[in-house]
C-alpha cells in the first residue's frame, strides 16, 4: 500500500514535470517566432524608411568612410501645407501689388526633418550670402591646421573693386594687421566686403569650391554671381546646425557669430528681442533690380527651424518687409 501510494505520487510528479517541459518549449517557441516576425517587420520598415529619403554623404573624402551631411525626406510635408498656402498667398498679393517681382521660401523643421519650399527651382544672385561658405572654409582648415585662425593678415588699402556695404557698423581699417579669426566676425557679424576680400586673397579658391561641391552644389566660379535657390542655399545653415560637415565646436563658433548680425530688419524684426537666430543677409542690385535674401535658423523651443527667403524686386523696402512678414507668420506656426 506504502510502495503503491508512493508509486502513484511518482507518476503525477513525472507527468506534472513533463507538462511544465512541454508547455515551457511552446512558450519559447512561440516568443521567438514572434520577436523573429518582429525583426522581420522592423527590418522591413527602416528599409522603406530609407526608400523616402535622400542621404548626402562625402563619397570621395576617405577610403574607407563615407561621412553623412544631409538627410532629406524626399517630398514635401502635409503637414506644412497650411502655412505653405498662407506664404503663398502672401507672395501672390505681393508681386500682384508690385511690391515684389518675384519670391522663393525653404523652411525646414529641424527636429522633424518635414520641409516645403515655394517656387523651388527659381534661382537668385546670392549677394554677399556667400559669406557663410567662406567661413566654413576657413572651419574647416583650421581642424587641418589649428594656427591658421591666429594668423594675422593686413589691409593694406581698401579694394577699388569691393562695392561699399551700406553703412557698415564696423569695418576693418587700413594698414592694420588682424587675425583670421577677427576677420571672419567682421566678415559675418558687420558682413564687411573689405574683411571678405581679404579673406578671399589669402584663402585657397580651390578649398572653397570644394565646399559647395561636398554638399553636391555647382562650383562657384568667382567671376560672376552666383545663383542658387532658396533649399540650395539652405544646406549652409543645415550642416552647421547638425554639425555633419565641420566639428560641434566649430560649428557652433560659427553659428554664434551668425548669431550676432547686425542687421535686424528682415527675420529678426517680427522675432521677441530674447529669440536666438542665427541668420545672413545678402543684397544684389542689378540695373533697376534689387535682390534681396536672408536665411537663418530660429531656436524656437522644441521646434528649431531653418528658414531662407529670397527675393527679386525693385524696392528694398518693401522687400526687407516682406522677409519680416514671412517669419512673422512662421513663427506663429511652429513657436505658438
Amino acid at each position: 500500500m506504502i510502495s503503491k501510494t508512493f508509486f502513484s505520487k511518482r507518476i503525477s510528479f513525472i507527468q506534472m514535470l513533463f507538462f511544465c517541459v512541454f508547455w515551457c518549449l511552446i512558450t519559447y517557441f512561440s516568443f521567438t517566432l514572434y520577436f523573429e516576425n518582429q525583426i522581420t517587420l522592423d527590418a522591413t520598415s527602416v528599409e522603406t524608411s530609407n526608400e523616402k529619403v535622400n542621404m548626402l554623404r562625402d563619397e570621395k573624402g576617405y577610403k574607407y568612410t563615407k561621412p553623412l551631411f544631409s538627410v532629406d525626406i524626399i517630398n514635401e510635408s502635409p503637414n506644412l501645407n497650411p502655412i505653405k498656402e498662407q506664404l503663398t498667398k502672401l507672395i501672390n498679393e505681393k508681386c500682384k501689388a508690385g511690391n515684389l517681382v518675384n519670391a522663393s521660401i525653404f523652411i525646414k523643421n529641424m527636429n522633424t526633418g518635414e520641409w516645403a519650399t515655394i517656387n523651388k527651382n527659381t534661382e537668385y544672385q546670392l549677394g554677399s550670402l556667400p559669406k557663410v561658405p567662406v567661413l566654413i572654409y576657413y572651419l574647416k582648415e583650421s581642424q587641418r591646421n589649428p594656427t591658421i585662425l591666429e594668423k594675422k593678415l593686413e589691409l593694406k588699402e581698401k579694394l577699388a573693386d569691393v562695392p561699399v556695404e551700406d553703412s557698415p557698423i564696423n569695418s576693418i581699417q587700413e594698414n592694420k594687421s588682424y587675425t583670421i579669426r577677427q576677420l571672419l566676425k567682421y566678415m559675418v557679424s558687420y558682413s564687411d566686403k573689405n574683411a571678405t576680400a581679404l579673406l578671399m586673397q589669402y584663402a585657397d579658391s580651390n578649398g572653397v569650391k570644394k565646399v559647395f561641391t561636398d554638399l553636391g552644389l555647382k562650383e562657384p566660379s568667382f567671376r560672376e554671381s552666383y545663383m542658387s535657390t532658396a533649399k540650395n542655399y539652405s544646406l549652409f545653415m543645415r550642416i552647421l546646425y547638425s554639425a555633419t560637415y565641420l566639428t560641434p565646436e566649430n560649428s557652433d563658433f560659427a553659428l554664434s557669430l551668425l548669431s550676432e548680425s547686425s542687421f535686424n530688419q528682415g527675420l529678426s524684426k517680427a522675432l521677441p528681442t530674447d529669440l536666438p537666430i542665427a541668420h545672413k543677409f545678402g543684397k544684389s542690385k542689378h540695373g533697376n533690380e534689387i535682390e534681396m535674401h536672408e536665411s537663418g535658423i530660429i531656436y524656437c523651443g522644441k521646434n528649431p527651424y531653418i528658414i531662407t527667403v529670397m527675393t527679386n524686386g525693385n524696392n528694398e523696402s518693401n522687400q526687407v518687409t516682406t522677409i519680416s512678414q514671412v517669419s512673422d507668420m512662421l513663427y506663429h506656426f511652429f513657436c505658438s
